[in-house]
């Protein structure tokens, strides 16, 4: 796949424009995650981040029912590093892998095969008025509300949170 980033991605969808089913089969190997990092911009002070992800997914599901999904794979997030500067994490982990045997929401199945964070790492800095996490993502959360709240703007990070609300909320 051309563009910045390295790795490979690959993948095949089908798409019914009636009914707004979809199949969706996706591969990567280490592609690079930094597409992630313009939309943290908008909900972060200041940052870095770099990651890649492995993944091997088959979904099943309708745009118009979030909770109604159906899918099964692995997805594996490698080296992840999130923090004030290219030397200073204020979050990392070596290895985030899911296998998923069967999710399906709808008959409220969910078979993971497993689940594993590998050398995690958090780092809390507690100043005289506030902590780095609040400096970073604004006191009480404003720079994320900020962008969650624009309506003239796309934020990507935004769209799959609310996704995930739906989701887990109708699960």
């Amino acid at each position: 796949m051309p563009g910045i980033g390295s790795g490979d991605a690959a993948g095949d969808i089908m798409f019914n424009l009636k009914t707004l089913d979809y199949q969706l089969t996706a591969v990567t190997h280490k592609f690079d995650m930094n597409i992630v990092e313009q939309y943290l911009k908008d909900i972060v002070n200041y940052l870095n981040f770099s990651a890649n992800i492995d993944m091997d997914l088959n979904i099943k599901g309708n745009m118009n029912d979030a909770a109604n999904i159906n899918a099964n794979g692995k997805m594996e997030i490698n080296n992840m590093h999130f923090g004030k500067d290219l030397h200073d994490d204020y979050a990392s982990f070596e290895k985030f892998s899911v296998g998923i045997k069967e999710l399906d929401s709808k008959n409220k199945k969910y078979f993971f095969d497993s689940v594993m964070l590998a050398h995690p790492y958090f780092k809390l800095e507690r100043y005289d008025y506030l902590d780095n996490i609040q400096r970073m993502f604004g006191v009480n959360s404003s720079d994320i509300k900020a962008a969650a709240d624009n309506p003239g703007s796309f934020n990507l990070i935004v769209v799959i949170a609310r996704y995930l609300k739906s989701f887990l909320e109708n699960s």
